[in-house]
């Protein structure tokens, strides 16, 4: 990140931000905004409703959990984490809705609503739980593995660019992302197989 023509120093940025400093949350907003927003976007699949009311959300995470970065990489990193997880809490709102209603429109049969509701509340408790996995799965591989994933499935970067970004072919990098995704899968599956 480039402000005024010099390198955006993350470190000083985010120690203003931690202080309240208005000016710094300006320059923030400035510079990640519109990425957070294309980012999110995409992560919504273009439901331009949806992303705007998970940027705020973000925004609003960012103003009350945020600390001292020293990289702008891990800094990224964070943010994409606040939005997913304004994303994912904002799919739970809208099914909890959805939910309350059906069970408005056939008021007559609770018995078969509360089977519903207590289903959807099963499946919601196992995607926060797989999210949550998929988190820890994520930050336990090394820096430049989960660089490579986020960029390719978070931000949609194409193969291509990654190739141009890393000086190395695009058939190399889909090996390491082909490799870095069998990891995954493993961490993943040894999570759901323990009890």
């Amino acid at each position: 990140m480039v402000h005024d023509g010099q390198p955006l120093q993350i470190a000083e940025l985010t120690r203003a931000m931690t202080r309240g400093d208005e000016a710094a949350y300006r320059m923030f907003y400035q510079h990640y905004q519109p990425r957070l927003f294309r980012y999110i976007w995409v992560v919504a699949r273009g439901r331009e409703a949806v992303a705007q009311d998970a940027l705020q959300a973000t925004l609003l995470r960012v103003v009350k959990y945020v600390r001292i970065f020293d990289r702008e990489e891990v800094f990224w990193s964070w943010l994409t984490r606040l939005a997913r997880t304004a994303l994912s809490d904002d799919q739970k709102k809208e099914r909890r809705y959805g939910s309350m209603l059906a069970w408005f429109r056939s008021p007559n049969d609770d018995a078969n609503q509360n089977e519903n509701l207590d289903a959807h509340a099963a499946i919601e408790q196992r995607e926060g739980q797989l999210l949550q996995w998929l988190d820890a799965c994520l930050a336990a591989l090394p820096e430049s593995e989960r660089e490579l994933i986020e960029a390719r499935y978070f931000s949609q970067i194409p193969v291509r660019s990654m190739a141009g970004e890393n000086d190395t072919s695009e058939k190399a990098i889909q090996s390491k992302l082909a490799r870095i995704r069998a990891k995954l899968r493993a961490s993943l599956s040894e999570r759901l197989r323990s009890p």
